[in-house]
């Protein structure tokens, strides 16, 4: 197996990073991560808090592989159901368990795979996101904006 990780890159400074083995790949940012995907067995999204996270889940289960996170990060996506859609892990032990369950046995990664990609079907894309905002901005009257004289003054 081989190990891709992408998202952020880690900071100069770091000695870990520096020298990987052949089997670990440090991509950092990329604009469309259809071809890491492709190929990915399963997704690892170990984030607790912070921006992105509902992207990072949702791109993965979009792509039909299986996603290992933290509670936290499942929770931002509706109607998320943790060991139906993805397996959720709170520590270091968990997440490894997880991550091998899913390498070992192709049923599970299928179960994942397949239930994961329903419910990121089920969610709008950005396209349709960005069509219903404007048509709730196009609905707003008048006077439900506010008066420009009063903001002038």
């Amino acid at each position: 197996p081989r190990l891709v990780i992408a998202g952020k890159p880690p900071r100069n400074d770091d000695v870990f990073w520096k020298e990987l083995p052949p089997h670990i790949s440090l991509i950092g940012y990329v604009d469309d991560l259809s071809s890491p995907y492709a190929h990915a067995a399963v997704a690892v999204v170990p984030t607790k808090r912070g921006t992105g996270i509902i992207n990072r889940v949702l791109d993965a289960l979009m792509a039909g592989v299986p996603v290992v996170s933290t509670p936290e990060a499942l929770g931002t996506i509706p109607g998320l159901r943790i060991g139906e859609h993805a397996m959720a892990c709170d520590n270091r032990r968990q997440f490894a368990e997880a991550i091998i369950a899913l390498l070992n046995d192709s049923e599970l990664r299928r179960h994942y795979s397949q239930r994961g990609r329903i419910l990121a079907l089920e969610h709008p894309t950005w396209e349709q996101s960005v069509e219903r905002l404007l048509q709730a901005i196009c609905r707003l009257k008048p006077a439900a904006l506010p008066d420009q004289q009063a903001t002038q003054r």
